[in-house]
């Protein structure tokens, strides 16, 4: 298969569900899920930092009032939209050095890039899959509790294959990049058609062959 998916997991949790049963030979369309592990542990954690830099928002209002009254109602327009459910906005923009460094003393921007990067490892808490396919391994099942690194399974395209082939020096000039090739099968009772999409620049010096790849799609194929 051109495209083939290992699956390992970046998080540790407990396998909670898929769109389908996770099991070899399973059909998921792209964008469906795959894996989601449980992450309400995780989510509560992300919850209260966001809670936290809104309470420090909140109280760098009566400073900014004083000192930096027209930066004021960007930051009052930035606690009027900030969504605990949603992901969080960028900050606003400081109209001057002095407020940036204010801003920056008061830690704003570091609890933000923080929410950002648990925002981030939050998403990996659900895995999609990225093209459609089919499950070729499932190594996990759901109630299991996956680690961190922990492989999860293989998943493959079943539209598009590459075939490596040796092919004899003497038709290297015959062969090249975009060249269409016909394919059959040991009875010679189907046929597909391909195309060489890379040829290798190394010679096997005992058979005096170089691996020509070639890409080919179609009913009946398989992987291996």
């Amino acid at each position: 298969a051109k495209n083939k998916v290992q699956l390992f997991s970046e998080v540790q949790g407990i396998f909670e569900n898929s769109s389908r049963d996770f099991k070899p030979g399973v059909y998921y369309k792209k964008g469906e899920i795959l894996l989601k592990l449980n992450s309400a542990e995780y989510f509560a954690g992300l919850q209260a930092q966001k809670s936290g830099l809104y309470n420090q928002i909140v109280g760098l209002l009566p400073d900014l009032q004083l000192d930096f009254p027209e930066s004021l109602p960007n930051w009052k327009a930035y606690l009027a939209e900030f969504d605990m459910d949603k992901a969080i906005a960028p900050l606003p923009e400081p109209v001057s050095e002095k407020e940036k460094l204010f801003i920056a003393g008061r830690n704003i921007q570091t609890t933000w890039y923080n929410i950002k990067n648990l925002q981030v490892r939050l998403s990996k808490y659900t895995i999609y899959a990225p093209f459609s396919g089919i499950l070729t391994e499932a190594d996990v099942t759901p109630g299991t509790l996956v680690r961190a690194g922990q492989k999860l399974g293989e998943f493959i395209s079943t539209t598009v294959f590459e075939m490596e082939v040796p092919v004899n020096m003497s038709l290297e000039k015959r062969l090249k990049v975009g060249k269409q090739v016909a394919l059959h099968d040991l009875e010679k009772t189907t046929t597909w058609n391909g195309k060489v999409i890379r040829i290798s620049g190394k010679v096997d010096p005992t058979s005096q062959t170089t691996k020509v790849f070639i890409q080919v799609s179609g009913e009946g194929l398989k992987e291996g």
